[in-house]
């Protein structure tokens, strides 16, 4: 049932990726991460974490330590590239402010 679950979740987060790369090809004027992009990072950091969890449960202490260390780590990154589009979206919309303005 995991190993479903899992695999579920990485197709989910591959159509993703695939279908946000395509729209960022059409528009120029796009964050410089695609939805798809932090959605990867999320999904693989839910894969890392949930493998911790199984780790934990069997008893594998430094697997559990790496899996739930990994997926924070990915977590992180997808924080960073979120943040990183809300930055780029911010000195778009200042740009197009002062434009009206004058």
């Amino acid at each position: 049932m995991k190993k479903i679950i899992f695999l579920s979740l990485v197709f989910i987060s591959l159509n993703t990726y695939a279908l946000a790369d395509e729209d960022q090809k059409q528009e120029t004027s796009d964050p410089p991460y695609s939805a798809g992009e932090i959605a990867w990072d999320i999904g693989i950091g839910i894969a890392s974490s949930a493998t911790g969890g199984v780790a934990a449960a069997s008893g594998n202490v430094p697997g559990a330590i790496v899996g739930i260390a990994n997926g924070a780590k990915n977590f992180l990154n997808a924080a960073h590239k979120y943040n990183e589009n809300i930055e780029y979206e911010r000195e778009n919309n200042r740009d197009d402010d002062d434009d009206d303005q004058e």
